[in-house]
C-alpha cells in the first residue's frame, strides 16, 4: 500500500499562557492539541502521527481484502439484493481509499480529511461484517461467524488507536503495532 505523507504545520505560540517562551502547538482531528516546548519534540510527534495513521491504514486495507474474501467466497448464497448493497459498500469503501490518497498532502487539513475517511470506511465495513455475520449465522456456519466477528474488533481497535491519539503524555498510547507492521494478537484475545 502506499505510504501517506501528511503536512503538518507547528503554530508557533510565542505568548503561550503557561510561560512565555516558545511553544509548539498540534491540533489533531480528535481534538487532542499537542503542545510542545520544542521544535524537536514537536517533529518527533509529527513522525509518530504520520506513523499511526499509515499503520492504521496498513490495517484497515488489510481487514478490507479479508472481508472481500469472505464475501466473494459466499457470494453465490447471498440474494440479489444484498449482495449489490454490498458491492455499493465496497465501492464506497474504494473510492474513500482513493480519496485518502490525494487529500493527504493538503496542508494542515489532510491528516483531518484521512481522519474521517478512515471512520467512513471503517463504518462501512462493519455493516457487511454485520452482514455476513447474519448469513453465515442463518447457514450455520458458526465458526466462520466466530472468526468473521474478530474482524470488527480489529476495527475497533483501530478505532480507539485513532481517537486516543495525542490524549497520552508519553505519545505512544497505541501500543498495539509494532516495528513490522503487524498486530499484537495479544490485544484481540
Amino acid at each position: 500500500m502506499k505510504q501517506l505523507k501528511f503536512n503538518i504545520s507547528l503554530n508557533n505560540n510565542q505568548w503561550s499562557f503557561v510561560t512565555k517562551d516558545k511553544k509548539y502547538q498540534i491540533y489533531l482531528p480528535n481534538k487532542a492539541i499537542q503542545v510542545h516546548a520544542n521544535k524537536k519534540d514537536a517533529l518527533s510527534f509529527i513522525a509518530k502521527t504520520s506513523k499511526l495513521y499509515n499503520q492504521s491504514l496498513i490495517e484497515v486495507n488489510s481487514i478490507f481484502i479479508e472481508v472481500w474474501a469472505k464475501y466473494q467466497a459466499y457470494w453465490f448464497v447471498l440474494d440479489m439484493q444484498e449482495s449489490i448493497q454490498i458491492d455499493q459498500l465496497f465501492k464506497n469503501i474504494t473510492n474513500q481509499f482513493y480519496q485518502m490518497i490525494k487529500i493527504a498532502a493538503i496542508p494542515d487539513n489532510g491528516l483531518y480529511h484521512v481522519y474521517q475517511k478512515i471512520n467512513i470506511c471503517t463504518d462501512e465495513l462493519k455493516l457487511i461484517i454485520h452482514r455476513l455475520i447474519k448469513l453465515f449465522r442463518k447457514l450455520n456456519y458458526h465458526q466462520e461467524a466466530a472468526s468473521t466477528k474478530l474482524l470488527i474488533n480489529r476495527i475497533n481497535h483501530v478505532t480507539i488507536d485513532l481517537n486516543n491519539w495525542g490524549f497520552d503524555e508519553n505519545h505512544d498510547n497505541s501500543g498495539r503495532f509494532n516495528e513490522d507492521l503487524s498486530i499484537k494478537w495479544i490485544d484481540l484475545i
